[in-house]
């Protein structure tokens, strides 16, 4: 449940490996990082709900029940994807508005 949040906190502030370079500073690196989670974990949840409507259409027997399904499902794909494009689009835009150009971090040198 915590993914969404924790991970991008991580990755924005672990230390850097080996010539490895971070920019943007860590607002910027934060809120993009969300945004690709945030992907992930929708695009999962849509995958795992067209499965498990299909496995349960095998067990309707008409076509009205298979219908009603799919509405429901539709309906449910519709608010996912809104939540989807206000969160993410909203962790963009505000980290465009919060990037600084000139924080380049990098890694140890050898």
């Amino acid at each position: 449940m915590l993914l969404p949040l924790a991970l991008p906190i991580f990755l924005a502030t672990r230390p850097l490996k080996n010539g490895e370079v971070r920019e943007g500073g860590t607002a910027w690196n934060v809120l993009k990082n969300f945004a690709y989670v945030w992907t992930f974990v929708t695009a999962f949840a849509v995958i795992t709900a067209f499965m498990a409507v299909e496995k349960l259409n095998y067990s309707l027997t008409t076509d009205v029940e298979r219908a009603t399904n799919w509405a429901g499902e539709i309906r449910g794909l519709s608010v996912t994807l809104a939540l989807w494009f206000v969160l993410s689009g909203g962790a963009v835009m505000l980290g465009f508005s919060l990037k600084k150009d000139s924080v380049i971090e990098t890694g140890p040198e050898l």
